[in-house]
């Protein structure tokens, strides 16, 4: 298999173009300066693919990889959002999502034991769904409450659905699950416009 290569900017601060790249050996992260790392797939421990969205991404995917080699743990960030200018990000789904298949394919060829996984921590999501959950329930009571009735009271309650929607969204592809590198969960990666939607998408 050739290597797999997928670069973007990351955010402003950075002058150019961040590049990641796979190969049979390990994965290397490489800076606009062109200073780079290198991490045999030997020293991998984990790798976590999930949705996580953010205000200025809400499209954003993002892989994790940790690496630990004489007791010393690093760990890569890979995502699909590209910064296009203050605000403005572009999402390389496709770019992005057939790197990490790639990536995926030689990392279990060479390191079948490492722990691969999907969507956030077990204890993240259980806060996290747990601090959505109460804040919907606190807004939609402060909408409510204070609420002039008529349509501005209706209103309220299409804002409130409309954060549960969002919230549900969330919830269903960030639930954490086992990853298999070999028929990876559609919900770990950006929608494949060829495939059934994943659910909640």
């Amino acid at each position: 298999m050739e290597p797999a290569r997928f670069s973007l900017r990351l955010n402003a601060f950075e002058k150019g173009e961040r590049s990641w790249s796979a190969d049979a050996q390990g994965f290397t992260e490489t800076w606009p300066g062109g200073e780079s790392r290198r991490f045999d797939w030997s020293t991998l421990e984990s790798v976590v693919l999930g949705y996580a969205p953010s205000r200025f991404k809400p499209d954003r995917y993002s892989a994790r990889l940790v690496f630990r080699a004489q007791g010393r743990r690093e760990e890569v960030v890979v995502e699909n959002m590209h910064f296009a200018g203050v605000g403005r990000f572009e999402a390389r789904s496709e770019a992005y999502a057939v790197f990490m298949r790639q990536t995926l394919a030689f990392a279990r060829a060479s390191k079948p034991d490492a722990q691969y996984s999907g969507g956030t921590g077990v204890v993240s999501y259980g806060l996290q769904t747990g601090l959505a959950a109460v804040s919907l329930l606190g807004i939609g009571y402060v909408l409510i409450l204070f609420g002039l009735g008529g349509l501005i009271i209706w209103l309220r309650l299409v804002l409130i659905a409309v954060l549960t929607v969002f919230v549900i969204r969330w919830a269903i592809r960030a639930r954490p699950a086992r990853l298999n590198p070999e028929a990876i969960d559609p919900r770990f990666l950006p929608p494949d416009p060829s495939l059934p939607p994943a659910p909640g998408g």
